[in-house]
Parts: C-alpha cells; sequence; structure tokens
C-alpha cells in the first residue's frame, strides 16, 4: 500500500481529499474513519498602520473523514469529506464574521501497470468567507500516483501528480512529487522526497515519535506516551496556512491565515473504535495576510500570541 507520506497536504484535514484518501493504509476490515475537533482561542490583532487593533476570539470546528464501499476489497471506491468553520468574533475591519472551507472527493485504486500500483481522487470544496454564495471561492482537487516496490526489501518508490486549487502555494497549476519510501523495520519507517518528508519511530511500547515536512507549505511533529491501553499523553507542534476567498474581492486574490501551535495533551479510548482527546497549548506566529499565494502576498494583521484550548473525538470502524 502506499504510505501516509506520500501526502500533498498543508495541514490534516486537506488529507481527505488529496491522495491521502485513497493512499493512507485501512485496517482490515475498516469501512469509516471519521474526527471532530473544536478549538477556542482569544488574541489582540495588532495595528500595522491601516486601522487600530482590535480584541479576536475564534472558534474553530473541524469534522474529517472518509468511508469506503466494501471494506473487504482494497481497491474499493472511497469517499472522503473535510469542514473546516472558523468564527471570528472581532470588531476589526479588516476581517471577515468568518472562514469556512468544505470538500468532497472521491478515490479508488486503478490496479497495477507494469510493476506500478496506480490509483486517482477527484473532487472539489469551497473555501471562503460567505459560505456557497462566492462562486470565486470553489476550487477543484485531484490527483494520480503510482507506486513500486524497489529492489531493496522495504523499500518502494512514489510518484505523484497533484491539483490543489485551495493550496497555498502554486494553487493553479498540478505539482509532481517524488518520494523515496523506507521501511526500516516493525518501529522505524521515514521517506525522503519532494516536498513531503517524513519519519514515523516506535522506540518501545509506550513511546512514539511522528515528524513531517511540506516544503513551502508547513509541517508538524508528535511525541506521545502510551501509558496503558485505554490512556496516553503527547506533545504536538504544526505549523499551517489556510486560504479562502473573501466575497467582493479580487478573482485572483486571497486571504491567508498562518499560525503554529504547539500543544500537550491527553487521549482517552471509550472503546477500541472510539478515542477523546483534549489538550491545552499555545499558538504564536499568527498572522493574516493577501495575495495571489503565500510566494506573494502583503500582511493585513498580526495576531498576538496566545493560549487556546483544544478538545476532539475520533471513532473508527
Amino acid at each position: 500500500m502506499l504510505a501516509a507520506a506520500v501526502l500533498f497536504l498543508a495541514a490534516p484535514a486537506q488529507g481527505q481529499v488529496s491522495s491521502a484518501l485513497v493512499a493512507v493504509p485501512w485496517a482490515p476490515g475498516q469501512t469509516l474513519s471519521t474526527t471532530a475537533y473544536a478549538i477556542g482561542l482569544e488574541a489582540d490583532t495588532e495595528s500595522n498602520g491601516l486601522a487600530p487593533g482590535s480584541d479576536l476570539t475564534t472558534a474553530r470546528l473541524v469534522n474529517i473523514g472518509r468511508y469506503r464501499l466494501d471494506g473487504d476489497d482494497p481497491r474499493s471506491l472511497t469517499i472522503g469529506w473535510l469542514y473546516d468553520r472558523t468564527e471570528l468574533n472581532t470588531g476589526d475591519p479588516l476581517l471577515p464574521e468568518r472562514l469556512e472551507a468544505s470538500a468532497v472527493a472521491i478515490g479508488a485504486s486503478l490496479g497495477t501497470y507494469k510493476g506500478w500500483d496506480v490509483g486517482f481522487t477527484a473532487g472539489g470544496g469551497f473555501a471562503g468567507d460567505l459560505p456557497y454564495a462566492d462562486e470565486q471561492a470553489w476550487y477543484g482537487v485531484g490527483s494520480l500516483f503510482a507506486r513500486k516496490s524497489l529492489e531493496r526489501p522495504g523499500t518502494a518508490l512514489t510518484l505523484i501528480l497533484d491539483y490543489d486549487g485551495s493550496r497555498t502555494f502554486l494553487p493553479d497549476a498540478p505539482l509532481p512529487g517524488i518520494q523515496y519510501n523506507v521501511r526500516h523495520s516493525q518501529t522505524l519507517s521515514y521517506a525522503i522526497g519532494f516536498p513531503f518528508s517524513s519519519l514515523s519511530w516506535r522506540p518501545d511500547a509506550h513511546w512514539s515519535v511522528k515528524v513531517n515536512s511540506l516544503l513551502l507549505i508547513g509541517g508538524s511533529a508528535e511525541v506521545n506516551y502510551r501509558f496503558d491501553d485505554r490512556w496516553s499523553g503527547y506533545f504536538a507542534y504544526e505549523s499551517t496556512t489556510r486560504g479562502f476567498h473573501l466575497s467582493g474581492d479580487d478573482d485572483n486574490r486571497r486571504l491567508f491565515f498562518q499560525q503554529s501551535r504547539a500543544e500537550l495533551g491527553a487521549r482517552f479510548a471509550l472503546t477500541p473504535q472510539m478515542r477523546l482527546n483534549a489538550a491545552v497549548g499555545y499558538a504564536f506566529d499568527q498572522e493574516f495576510t493577501r495575495g495571489f499565494d503565500t510566494r506573494d502576498d502583503t500582511l493585513v494583521r498580526d495576531v498576538e500570541d496566545a493560549p487556546f484550548l483544544r478538545v476532539g473525538i475520533k471513532a473508527t470502524f
């Protein structure tokens, strides 16, 4: 199967409508995986000379998931979705009241061709401040990818061509990628490539480490400690940038929100299929910018560093 490290995503939510929809392996017989979480944050915006700063309270709700029609068929058609809504409670005239992104995609394996496992995804979505009423905020997504096992045991080469009209870097062009995947042992695997690299390491039965890097877009890292079958604690870091078209703005301009977060949290397994999550954290390097993409954007607002709370639930069946 394709490793999760082949993904072109700026944030975990995007994986549900990118090549991750098919590329991330399923557990045997599993047909549904869904995650929902909420993040609350209070901060101040800082003046940039255009208007005075203002209080800012954000409440973000995210639901992502995927469902495959036949849990016994690895080539089954799979449906993925994301819903990501942020309410902005602020008197700042340069910021909208809300930012919403939603998307749906389908994907499937296309079979094997000359030793290459081939698959595709296709779909579309919306990312803007006026849900579903701004035609410029609609976008398409799609990908083709192929993987071939190499002669050295545990190694593979992955090729991908990915299009994402909501991507914060070169949204108007399909991006090619290449990756060398290595499964060194049951506890260590890594991938080196462009634009995505990753590391997954379990040094013992309690500790696990995951690192992801997406060039020019962002990255994440997590260290997890498993206390027993139900409880685990973790420290995580994530840097993301999300883009939205604002109603009434130029067709080729979007508002970007960049944010880095560090959090300390705990997970509790209600059942083998359902897990709760709660965390406290600190958000920093926060700013709103405007432009075609992040190669040539201008500052709209700085946002002060601030603590946040997160609660969530994950279910797999």
